[in-house]
């Protein structure tokens, strides 16, 4: 029996999907950002359990509250949905990254952690370029932006 694979082209997403996104990462982020530190404790504590499970004994650690509780909340469900997206490969999963990056390079100087700021205006850069690359390919594809 022959199975045919096809291939998964660089594109943009419809103009529904871009919405349907839109929207379900707004609904998330709100929800995140009222709960991220409960989010944090639980994550904290899973990873405690994971590392007792594999023969570490960790320290548990005071858990601050978050400084910046709406951003993290906006770049944990970017990240997530900017992975998705280029696992599809949609050309706007760049557009998502280079968001991310930018929100990343503010909180980190504001923080007064240069070294991760810089490392991610370097990635922003990356972004920027990635960007650039896959709108090319997606145009060469035939696929227009916020199309259908």
């Amino acid at each position: 029996m022959l199975i045919m694979k096809q291939v998964l082209r660089i594109r943009w997403m419809s103009f529904s999907k871009v919405v349907v996104t839109l929207f379900i990462a707004i609904i998330l982020t709100l929800l995140l950002s009222f709960n991220i530190d409960k989010m944090f404790i639980f994550l904290a504590h899973v990873t405690w359990d994971i590392a007792h499970l594999l023969g570490f004994y960790l320290e548990p650690v005071q858990i601050e509250p978050d400084t910046f509780p709406f951003w993290d909340s906006i770049m944990m469900v970017l990240l997530i949905i900017a992975m998705i997206l280029m696992t599809r490969k949609y050309a706007e999963s760049w557009l998502l990254w280079i968001i991310i990056n930018v929100i990343s390079v503010v909180i980190f100087y504001l923080q007064g952690v240069l070294a991760m700021s810089f490392e991610y205006l370097m990635l922003l850069g990356i972004s920027i370029n990635g960007f650039r690359l896959w709108s090319r390919s997606a145009k060469e594809n035939g696929s227009i932006f916020l199309a259908g």
